[in-house]
């Protein structure tokens, strides 16, 4: 059994969006990590190629920097205010498609942290041992217009 929320409850994304399967694993304040299995149902899935292709892992790194700020900040907070991907530094590919029926983890470690602003994260993406993909993202967190702190 899984001691963490579920995605749904972490991130403001629709259903159809929602592209993680479950966390595996939060340090506060640190890093969070989760856990995709590749499938034909996922809204990143591209039938011609049978998979994901690499760039799609932008959007699988996002989402668990969703997972981190909600897990750190309370999920109902992060719903309502949710972050802005603003920059991608440093992507380095090891293949182009993330094939069907790949067991992905995906982790985001915090680099720089600000409960509203910018954040900086180092993210990711493996099967096994083997990196797949990685690159720094950059979000951005509005405050929201009736917070005080």
């Amino acid at each position: 059994m899984n001691e963490f929320p579920a995605i749904a409850a972490l991130l403001p994304h629709g259903p159809e969006a929602l592209a993680l399967d479950a966390v595996t694993a939060w340090e506060p304040g640190e890093r969070a990590t989760a856990r995709l299995t590749v499938r034909p149902d996922l809204i990143l899935y591209d039938e011609a190629i049978q998979g994901i292709p690499a760039w799609g892992s932008i959007e699988i790194m996002a989402q668990t920097l969703g997972v981190y700020a909600g897990l750190n900040a309370g999920s109902a907070e992060v719903k309502s205010s949710p972050g802005y991907l603003v920059g991608v530094r440093h992507f380095r590919v090891a293949r182009a498609v993330l094939v069907k029926g790949l067991e992905l983890d995906i982790s985001a470690e915090c680099r720089h942290c600000e409960t509203w602003g910018l954040a900086t994260f180092a993210c990711r993406v493996r099967h096994a041992e083997e990196e797949l993909v990685s690159a720094v993202l950059s979000v951005w967190r509005p405050r929201p217009p009736d917070s005080t702190s």
